[in-house]
């Protein structure tokens, strides 16, 4: 049964608690901290899957994922998504607030617009250029050069598979 006090200081006086506000506020900040974490952790997964990729034989790479989907807990779909985002966002994201940590997290998902939160190029001056060129230069012109060396046809399907993922995530970003 409840009964009013006539005692003001007791009124007024911060209400006990079994629990301490500090023990509180260090989870908050926990929770907060943990935002930056998980988008390096995607970043981090994303660049494994990549070396991974780079490891295997040309052709092997999304017969290892289906193979080690159990095991990675994701399919091919999350797979591609994370490499983009290792590719896309690898500048550092060491000083990233909660809140960017928290919208760069949706963005890799698919979630939220392209916003600036990562420095980015000064220009698209190099992207355009290179558009620019293979406009001007059929596959005929090129093969030739390619077949040349064996090393530059490696560094080339590496570097075509890279720019792959990367046009990905363009591509993903230019539909939202």
């Amino acid at each position: 049964m409840y009964e009013p006090t006539t005692d003001l200081e007791a009124l007024f006086r911060a209400p006990q608690s079994p629990i301490a506000a500090s023990e509180i506020g260090s989870l908050f900040r926990k929770a907060r901290e943990a935002h930056a974490d998980t988008v390096r952790h995607l970043i981090e997964v994303g660049n494994k899957l990549r070396e991974v990729r780079d490891s295997i034989p040309h052709g092997g790479w999304l017969l290892w994922v289906k193979q080690h989907e159990s095991d990675l807990g994701f399919g091919e779909r999350t797979a591609r998504v994370l490499m983009s985002a290792a590719l896309t966002y690898r500048q550092s994201t060491a000083d990233l607030s909660d809140d960017e940590a928290a919208k760069l997290n949706r963005r890799i998902w698919g979630n939220e617009r392209e916003t600036s939160l990562l420095p980015r190029p000064a220009s698209l001056g190099y992207f355009l250029r290179f558009l620019n060129w293979t406009e001007q230069h059929s596959l005929a012109d090129v093969i030739p050069l390619v077949d040349q060396d064996e090393t530059i046809r490696s560094q080339l399907r590496q570097r075509i598979s890279d720019t792959r993922v990367w046009l990905d995530g363009l591509e993903r970003h230019l539909a939202a």
